[in-house]
């Protein structure tokens, strides 16, 4: 951080520092802390084991129980972690999960 010249000062906000410092600090390291929405729809058989893994990879932004029993929910997640929602979720329904970027 002193390569770089981050100053932390405890008279300012977080959220007043923190946009500055990841400024700062993209220029040295390349960060991705975008985030991404995701549609996912979970086949009944799986829903339930599903559900709480879902809610451990991120923000469920809208969910939604089916009749049947099947789950469907918009997802945001940091965008890093995209390949880790479609190996779990892939795994976990033997492929059977919809999952589509939005």
């Amino acid at each position: 951080m002193e390569n770089i010249g981050i100053n932390i000062t405890f008279y300012k906000s977080v959220e007043e520092q923190v946009q500055e410092i990841i400024k700062k600090i993209r220029v040295e390291i390349p960060l991705s802390i975008e985030n991404l929405k995701m549609e996912i729809r979970i086949p009944a058989k799986y829903s339930g084991a599903a559900y709480g893994k879902i809610k451990s990879l991120g923000k469920i932004l809208k969910e939604n129980w089916n009749s049947d029993g099947s789950f469907f929910c918009y997802l945001e997640i940091p965008a890093g972690q995209k390949n880790d929602v479609y190996d779990k979720l892939g795994s976990l329904t033997h492929g059977e999960a919809f999952i589509k970027e939005k």
